[in-house]
């Protein structure tokens, strides 16, 4: 992905979570919109706000439950020989 090509800056009070999340969602969409394919999956993970704009990829889920649908994708992935 190409949303951190610029540096997300933090203007006082905003932090860098909220705007990094910002341009991984367009980024996704526009990647997306560009190839017209969907990815084979996606797996999100994050807190607060930030939590609300993921939902536009893949609804968020616990970091120890990302790394078990990961594994489990993996698995299946790799006994199909794919």
């Amino acid at each position: 992905m190409g949303a951190f090509e610029n540096a997300i800056t933090s203007r006082e009070g905003t932090g860098f979570v909220t705007p990094s999340v910002s341009r991984l969602v367009k980024e996704a969409a526009d990647i997306e919109d560009a190839y017209g394919v969907k990815p084979l999956a996606q797996f999100t993970c994050g807190v607060g706000d930030s939590r609300e704009q993921l939902r536009k990829i893949q609804e968020p889920v616990a970091f120890p439950q990302l790394v078990s649908d990961l594994d489990n994708l993996v698995t299946e992935l790799l006994a199909k020989g794919e």
